[in-house]
Parts: C-alpha cells; structure tokens; sequence
C-alpha cells in the first residue's frame, strides 16, 4: 500500500495567480507585473464588450487617458492557456 500526499498551491493550478496588477483605482494607465509569458491584456466592460487591446503586452502597461470612468474587467491571458479577471477602477 502507498500513500502519495501533494499538496498543490493556486499558483502552481494557474501561475496567473500572483499577478500584480496596479493602480487600482487609476486615471491614466495600468500596469501588471507576472512572470508567465502573457498572450493578450484585454479591458472589458462589466459586459465583456472590448474597450482596448493591447498590442505588446509584455510591456506590462495599458495607456486609458481615453477610457470612459467606471468600472471594467482587466483580462489577461498566458502563453500557457491560463486566465486572470481583475476589476478595475478608472476615475
């Protein structure tokens, strides 16, 4: 008999999970800081329409000096597959 006992972290589930992602709130730009390789940044209204892309998003940031106020989902997407929806707050 064998008893194999692992323990899996969120991070190791989704490496996304410890992304930072700042200001929050903000006024004139995001940014986000991950080690995975990100596919695509993406801002989304409350219900999911594009707002922006962004072209490069290894740059880590995302100008919004003409986005709306208001709320919006941030979606990022790794090279790997793996999703991350934060909230933002643009005043």
């Amino acid at each position: 008999t064998w008893l194999l006992n692992t323990t899996v972290g969120v991070a190791q589930l989704n490496p996304l999970a410890d992304i930072k992602i700042f200001p929050n709130p903000t006024t004139e730009q995001i940014r986000w800081n991950t080690q995975e390789p990100l596919s695509s940044v993406e801002l989304r209204t409350l219900d999911n329409k594009l707002v922006q892309y962004a072209a490069d998003p290894g740059t880590g940031i995302m100008k919004l000096e003409d986005t709306a106020e208001g709320n919006y989902l941030l979606v990022v997407r790794s090279e790997s597959g793996h999703v991350a929806t934060e909230q933002i707050v643009v005043r």
